[in-house]
């Protein structure tokens, strides 16, 4: 015995037809995404505090001067936290009071004590971020850097040397590009000479934006879609009754 099978209704092939573009909107979507988190660019170092970009934020040491930090120390800023760690504590110094360097004056800065290098965590990912240091035993030698994308090394570079100071000033900073972010720093004082004894000043910052719910989007548009097919036919008819 041969069964008849009931044609679908207009609107039912509406639905099926809206559900099947969300539903493959979605996976492309997430196709997509998966090849991008997998594909990593790099950064690209900045040389001067000029090439921050405007509206960065800067994590600035609250403490009063000549306070011990024991590590790890955290700052907050701009709704991100810093987190700061190193073999021993850290001490607060400010420039022009028990500190002669080459900072604006009465920058508060922090200090490894010898007991670096110093590792820079962000809670949140940033695309930015740039400070100013300098070597205490030998402020001729240049630092160095390295930045990291979660346990992945994206690129060590050497300190900038900063012109017109009287002693070296350097600038450390980078810019994740395309598909990459920053999650950590690890700074190193001049190498070969003595203990890892070095200050920075305040760190400078720009938070990774967050991104757009590409899929909530895709299927709240497929979804309205369905609405609107489902009250065209039920306006149809409505109008083929009356």
């Amino acid at each position: 015995m041969y069964h008849l099978r009931h044609p679908k209704s207009h609107s039912q092939q509406l639905i099926a037809l809206a559900w099947k573009v969300v539903l493959t909107s979605l996976a492309f979507t997430v196709l997509s995404l998966a090849v991008a988190t997998s594909t990593y660019a790099g950064v690209v170092q900045l040389t001067s505090p000029s090439q921050l970009s405007q509206g960065a934020i800067t994590g600035i040491y609250l403490q009063p001067n000549n306070t011990i930090l024991p590590s790890p120390y955290s700052l907050t800023a701009g709704g991100n936290t810093l987190t700061f760690t190193q073999s021993g504590n850290f001490l607060i110094r400010t420039q022009g009071v028990n500190f002669a360097g080459d900072f604006p004056p009465s920058t508060k800065i922090i200090s490894t004590l010898g007991r670096g290098p110093i590792t820079i965590d962000f809670a949140n990912p940033v695309r930015e971020f740039g400070f100013l240091m300098q070597n205490n035993v030998n402020p001729q030698l240049i630092n160095t850097f390295s930045v990291f994308n979660g346990a992945m090394l994206l690129g060590s570079f050497n300190g900038s040397l900063q012109p017109g100071t009287r002693l070296p000033l350097f600038f450390d900073g980078a810019r994740a590009t395309d598909s990459d972010v920053i999650t950590r720093i690890i700074v190193t004082g001049a190498p070969g000479f003595g203990p890892d004894d070095f200050v920075i000043g305040p760190v400078t910052f720009v938070v990774e934006p967050v991104p757009e719910p590409t899929t909530l989007l895709l299927l709240g548009t497929g979804l309205a879609g369905v609405g609107v097919a489902v009250r065209k036919r039920r306006k149809g008819k409505e109008s083929e009754g009356g």
